[in-house]
């Protein structure tokens, strides 16, 4: 009898009244108007005196290798040097090193 009841119950939420709680849900969510990450100007100093911004957000994507597994470091730095911004010289010193 429960069982029956409880089927019968999730029937109508879910099926028959699937537009009223999908509204409730959307409404859940709001898109922020305006620029609310603006934390002003903070920053940190790098060991050679340079100055870096802190707490920033930044996009963009970081690229990890690891030198154990490269058999060629030329071949994988001419194939990511167009997204890399590191020196050749600087890679291949770091792709070498196996330990």
């Amino acid at each position: 009898m429960f069982a029956g009841i409880l089927v019968a119950k999730l029937f109508l939420i879910q099926i028959i009244h699937n537009n009223l709680y999908a509204e409730k849900a959307d409404k859940q969510y709001a898109t922020p108007a305006g620029d609310m990450f603006n934390r002003g100007s903070i920053f940190l100093t790098k060991k050679d005196g340079s100055l870096v911004a802190g707490a920033t957000i930044s996009a963009g994507f970081k690229i990890a290798l690891n030198p154990k597994n490269i058999q060629d470091p030329e071949s994988i730095y001419e194939s990511l040097h167009n997204y890399l911004t590191m020196d050749h010289d600087i890679f291949i010193s770091k792709a070498a090193k196996k330990k």
